[in-house]
């Protein structure tokens, strides 16, 4: 009891406490908002295919390997043999080199990437909105 008596004495003790109820309670208010908004917005896409291809985008870091996922996405942005710079050298625009340092200062390779498009679905979906 004496160390509980020591933390309930400190002067910031209560407001760490209010702090972290608060942060809690927005975490389930975004945990709750985030997936049922996600759901709404799927539902009100007509193109059949279209919907498909978000459901599967979404769901698709719950059934493959984020090793896989980092493959796939290495293959799709690679400079040399990528979906995404055929594309653009088909409109005449210069291939870019888009796992490189110089567009992911912050993270090294495509490491970086992955994680922010990880973060970036789970957070638009409210898949575990917690970090891990």
């Amino acid at each position: 009891m004496a160390h509980f008596r020591y933390i309930c004495g400190l002067p910031d003790t209560f407001v760490v406490i209010r702090n972290t109820l608060f942060i809690s309670a927005m975490k389930i208010v975004a945990g709750l908002a985030a997936p049922i908004a996600a759901a709404l917005l799927l539902n009100e896409v007509r193109r059949q295919l279209f919907r498909r291809s978000l459901q599967t985008v979404i769901y698709l870091p719950h059934f493959l390997s984020w090793v896989i996922l980092a493959g796939i996405l290495i293959d799709v942005l690679s400079p040399t043999t990528g979906v995404v710079n055929a594309f653009l050298h088909g409109l005449g625009l210069p291939k870019v080199f888009f796992l490189g340092p110089q567009l992911v200062p912050l993270h090294s390779g495509c490491y970086g990437c992955v994680e922010r498009i990880r973060f970036l679905i789970r957070w638009l979906t409210g898949w575990r909105i917690t970090a891990g």
